[in-house]
């Protein structure tokens, strides 16, 4: 539901760029971009420029800039220049602002627009009116304002970023850098470049020849350069597959509306990296090749040689083997060897044959819910090693027999007027997911064979009956264990559960030579063995006879058999991890294997147990007794900064919403997070200093300073593994501020965490570092003033980093980090387990893959504001000024709101082509407000958590309130012409604000809006609202429907668009809302896009639905 939380971060800033580049005449915007982006850093050229999501940074943005802004010839400060640099001669640090008005009405501190009034740069592109008094303009020439407005955004305002970063050490030292782009000059297509990064080499006197450029602090040494070093970009593949987006399958339109994914061309690759094998979908179907990284041509990708009955989807090299390719085809998992040509069709559980609705198992592709609203788009993952020549895949099959069953009427598609979908609404029973492993070998002729699929002997939903869902799973390094994440229904308990391998077992097989699967024997065909898969239930009467003459023949053959969901034969499940929350858990992608023996498991997690998600060394114990039989030592560094006592059942907290409500509101409470050392309730202080220092990756709980010793109660049996028995836990980071949920990075040599972060400010993404032999000591890497995204290498020398902040477009630098003296020779592996301080790295600059620059049109650079509520929070605020400024005129504003959880709009990014309704807007002499109100993401637990149990019923209050604050402080903002415009969860609170406020909003615009979250689904509503039944109040007054006699009598105050085939929130919200509207005799006017989903992918109908826009607001507002 949100569109800002899930669009890939990178992807959807350059979206409409790349949509209407084209329209911009391609010609002279490819020769002209790039040279006047290049131009721009030595003052040569002039020209604008912007990026979309600033990087994948749409979500963390930052309070207005209060140093001097560069002029348009200087320089852009480098990410790696020092802090005193940056501060003198950009951008200062970021306070709380509190912009102060002069009796003008125009900010003091001789601020314009957000900028300095001696700011250099030119105005361009000033084509709106003054508001008032002008005549009204006709469809047709608001058609010709928005696709001019289209053109010249798609020249000024286009910037690339990298997408899919990969890194490959070739065996001569260099590294090759791979990435998607559009093409910098022109182009429509995202296309696969390289970018080659010498080796390093030693000079004479021991210095490396790479130019140091410090660090991301003042504590970094650095030289500055006289000229940045661009590196040149190598397309890796021929263009001869043409553009790939015209005519994509069912399967593959739904996996990029789930990735919110609007791009063309090449949208993923899978790179194999010692063997420099690449696999890449395409055209429904799936292309390789091969990279040796020493040919100076492209290289013509082929068409892999396999079976399709659809679209094939999710390649996956196996890791220790890159000629065979694993995908999902029709909902089931296959293999193919690339170079034999073969291809096996390895599970049976989606038929394909049958209606959709009599065919509900699929193998390797996750429900609906689990990619919409857990990010999971992976359903099989490969082993990672194997010693005994047994290929084993993990992978979930997933049965929607129980989820409801809704057709769409639809002219897309083929054969049929209508679409179906499995869709849970809040309270309905969701998709049931098995945990299975299929494996098989190669034949001397590469053939594959000797397929059997096994089933965990305990099945999860015995061992964890409160399970719901499995939202992420993995394996091991070691490819000994299965890791999972298990989560309940309310959202509200998590728990991290090691698999052993041995754990799978065959419930039934065809075939006694099935490897390990009974009696080994000889050699038989792939195909006889597909009977070992366990029969779907809505399989006909005559194959389940089949099946089962299938199993009295091997019952006679095999030795294996049922086996006992308690045979102790077999290492049992161990749960490592315990999680639960008053409000809920919020699910990330934070779990790292440091180190992993037959005793226990060593690793990095990340909790927010202090209101604030923050980083944990763990040590798990996984003997059955725990640690000493029976005793856990719970090990935690001290600091002032301390947490209140954390509550510690280990059942499931699914307390009534109302409750909550009326705790999450009172003054200084806020929601619980407690994790569970088995059976031990504690109160931990966490924070800065080395009580807890390591000088291994994983020490005894005698080495270490130990400040409590728990005494954990026996369990006898196989429950004694279903609790975590935590041997110690340090905490990494703490404060109140977030670590990102997104990625970590371990350099295994030097024992260093790396990971993106909010410290300096919740508006910049930053990149710190920490040494687990001195948790709490952290370093900066970038620099304040800017927000960054960042990709490493595996063994963390190098990175790539992309930053920009609101004034200044994306740039994409390459930094090699050093070690002081902790290096060896080139060529020569450096010594396992050095430890180093983090004082000790310095980065060095490599080069840059594209440079950014200030933006020179200023009047699409918006201003940041923090102002404080009357609850004492201080919320961000964005405004967008009219191009058409004139002192002491008030303008029709237009407030953009999400409002929502998850999402974040507000940010120190670069406002570009994704912004590019909010530029249209304001060319046309409207000014537009985002507001993040409380329930927004990265401001911490007790922030977030503020809609819980109530969405629709506060969010709107904060808006309001900071919409009259800026109104009072701006002096430019009419408040007797505002309108209210949303998507999504946006349009929910357009119609909110019409009802609740009517005298603040004029208008409402509602873009594809619920209207009652019972229509919504299980895995978003029940997060943020309980299941219905636990919160009736909460639903009813979270319902547009309920308020159908509040939406005013006053034709041309509402306007409603939605998508007809939008499979995320169905039409069926705004059909509802629109019947009750005419039974209650209220005005409206809808506009449907019948060829459309949740997003608006077609041209013609966002040029349509952007016209319809300006005219409702030109003509009523």
């Amino acid at each position: 539901i949100e569109p800002g939380g899930k669009l890939g971060d990178l992807y959807l800033g350059h979206l409409v760029g790349l949509l209407f580049a084209p329209l911009a005449n391609l010609e002279e915007a490819g020769s002209g971009l790039w040279s006047k982006i290049r131009k721009k850093m030595d003052g040569t050229g002039g020209g604008g420029g912007g990026g979309g999501g600033g990087g994948g940074t749409n979500d963390t943005e930052q309070s207005l800039v209060t140093g001097p802004t560069p002029p348009s010839y200087a320089p852009c400060p480098m990410a790696t220049d020092s802090l005193d640099v940056l501060v003198g001669g950009c951008h200062g640090t970021y306070p709380e602002y509190q912009p102060q008005t002069t009796s003008n009405g125009t900010s003091s501190g001789g601020m314009l627009n957000g900028l300095p009034t001696s700011y250099g740069g030119r105005r361009a592109m000033v084509t709106g009116e003054a508001s008032g008094g002008q005549r009204r303009k006709t469809w047709s020439e608001l058609k010709s304002i928005v696709s001019e407005t289209r053109r010249q955004m798609a020249i000024s305002m286009a910037a690339t970023f990298p997408m899919c970063v990969n890194f490959r050490t070739l065996s001569d030292g260099r590294t090759r850098v791979y990435f998607l782009s559009p093409p910098p000059a022109n182009g429509w297509d995202t296309v696969l470049f390289y970018t080659d990064v010498p080796a390093r080499t030693a000079t004479s006197n021991g210095s490396r020849s790479d130019t140091q450029r410090g660090g991301g602090d003042s504590e970094g040494s650095m030289h500055d350069e006289s000229q940045s070093r661009l590196m040149e970009w190598h397309p890796l593949l021929e263009p001869v597959l043409g553009h790939l987006s015209t005519n994509n399958s069912r399967e593959v339109q739904l996996l990029l509306e789930r990735k919110r994914l609007s791009i063309w061309g090449i949208t993923s690759y899978e790179l194999h990296k010692s063997s420099g094998k690449i696999v890449f979908p395409a055209c429904n179907t799936l292309y390789q090749c091969l990279d040796t990284g020493y040919g100076d041509s492209m290289l013509f990708p082929s068409e892999l040689r396999i079976f399709q009955r659809a679209a094939a989807i999710d390649p996956q090299i196996c890791p220790h083997n890159s000629d065979l390719v694993g995908f999902v085809c029709n909902g089931d998992i296959w293999v193919v060897h690339t170079h034999s040509g073969h291809s096996e069709r390895l599970t049976y559980a989606h038929d394909g044959r049958r209606s959709f609705a009599d065919d509900p198992l699929t193998a390797g592709v996750p429900s609906y819910v689990m990619q919409e609203e857990f990010s999971r788009y992976q359903g099989f993952w490969w082993q990672p090693q194997s010693d005994d020549e047994i290929y084993r895949i993990v992978y979930e099959e997933v049965d929607e027999s129980d989820v409801s069953l809704y057709t769409f009427p639809s002219s897309q598609s083929s054969g049929r007027d209508h679409e179906e979908y499995r869709f849970p609404r809040a309270g309905t029973p969701n998709a049931k997911s098995k945990l299975k492993l299929v494996q098989f070998r190669l034949s001397e002729n590469l053939r594959i064979t000797d397929i059997c699929i096994k089933e965990l002997q305990c099945p999860l939903t015995f061992a964890f009956p409160w399970l719901e869902y499995i939202v992420r799973v993995g394996w091991t390094p070691d490819s000994k264990y299965v890791w999972a994440q298990l989560l309940d229904r309310p959202q509200q308990r998590l728990e991290v559960v090691l698999l052993p391998v041995d754990n799978f077992c065959e419930i039934y097989s065809s075939l006694s030579s099935s490897p390990n699967c009974g009696t080994v024997g000889g050699n038989h065909t792939a195909a006889n063995t597909h009977q070992a898969t366990t029969v779907p239930s809505t399989q006909s009467q005559q194959q389940q006879q089949q099946q089962q003459q299938h199993q009295q023949t091997n019952a006679q053959s095999s030795t294996t058999g049922w086996r006992s969901p308690l045979d102790k034969s077999t290492r049992p499940m161990q749960v490592i991890y315990s999680e639960t929350s008053s409000s809920w858990v919020n699910v990330h992608e934070l779990l790292y294997f440091i180190e992993l023996t037959d005793q226990e498991v060593t690793f990095l997690w990340a909790s927010e147990e202090t209101g604030f998600r923050h980083l944990y060394l763990v040590t798990s114990s996984l003997a059955a007794g725990g640690s000493n039989s029976n005793t856990s030592t719970i090990t935690t560094s001290t600091n002032n900064s301390t947490t209140g006592s954390s509550s510690n059942s280990h059942s499931s907290s699914n307390s009534s919403c109302n409750s909550n409500t009326n705790s999450n509101a009172s003054a200084g409470s806020h929601p619980s997070v407690s994790v569970t050392p088995g059976a031990v309730t504690q109160q931990q202080t966490v924070g800065a200093g080395t009580g807890a220092e390591l000088n291994s990756n994983n020490v005894s709980s005698a080495q270490k300073t130990t400040t409590d010793h728990r005494t954990l109660p026996s369990i006898d049996g196989i429950g004694s593994t279903l609790m975590p028995r935590i041997v110690s836990k340090v905490a990494l980071t703490a404060g109140r501020w977030e670590v990102l949920g997104r990625n970590v990075w371990y350099d295994r040599v030097h024992r260093l965490v790396y990971f993106m972060g909010l410290r300096e400010t919740p508006l910049e993404k930053h990149l710190y570092v920490v040494a687990l032999a001195h948790p709490n000591v952290l370093r900066l890497l970038t620099m304040p003033g800017y927000s960054f995204t960042v990709d490493f290498n595996d063994d963390c020398t190098i990175f790539l980093q992309t930053y920009c902040n609101i004034y200044t477009l994306p740039s994409w630098e390459l930094i090699r980090i050093s070690h002081d003296g902790a290096e060896t020779e080139p060529g020569r592996p450096p010594t396992t387990g050095v430890p180093v301080s983090v004082d000790a790295l310095e980065l060095i600059s490599v080069g840059y893959l594209g440079e950014g620059g200030p933006s020179e049109n200023t009047q699409y650079n918006p201003s940041i504001h923090s102002p404080r509520i009357s609850s004492g929070d201080v919320l961000y605020a964005m405004v967008f000024k009219p191009h058409n400024f004139t002192l002491g005129v008030k303008y029709p504003t237009v407030l953009n709101v999400y409002g929502g959880p998850e999402v974040q709009t507000v940010s120190n990014t670069f406002k570009g082509m994704r912004q590019l309704r909010m530029h249209m807007l304001a060319s046309q002499g409207y000014c537009v407000v985002c507001v993040d109100s409380r329930g927004s993401r990265h401001r911490g637990v007790e922030f977030e958590s503020y809609i819980r149990c109530r969405m629709g019923t506060v969010e709107l209050a904060d808006q309001v309130e900071v919409l009259r604050i800026l109104a009072d402080q701006l002096g430019y903002i009419d408040m007797d012409r505002v309108a209210i415009h949303g998507w999504s969860y946006g349009g929910y609170l357009s119609l909110m604000g019409l009802v609740q406020y009517p005298d603040v909003f004029k208008l409402s615009i509602a873009g594809a809006p619920v209207t009652s979250w019972e229509y919504y689904d299980t895995g978003y509503t029940e997060r943020y609202m309980d299941l219905p039944d636990n919160n009736r109040s909460g639903y009813v007054a979270g319902s547009v429907l309920n308020y159908i006699q509040k939406f005013p009598d006053e034709d041309n105050r509402l306007l409603i668009i939605h998508g007809l085939i939008d499979e995320n929130v169905h039409f069926y919200h705004t059909s509802q809302l629109v019947n009750r509207l005419v039974r209650a005799n209220k005005p409206y006017q809808l506009q449907v896009y019948p060829n459309e989903r949740h997003s608006l992918r077609n041209l013609e109908a966002s040029k349509h639905y952007e016209t319809k826009l300006l005219s409702f607001l030109q003509n009523h507002l």
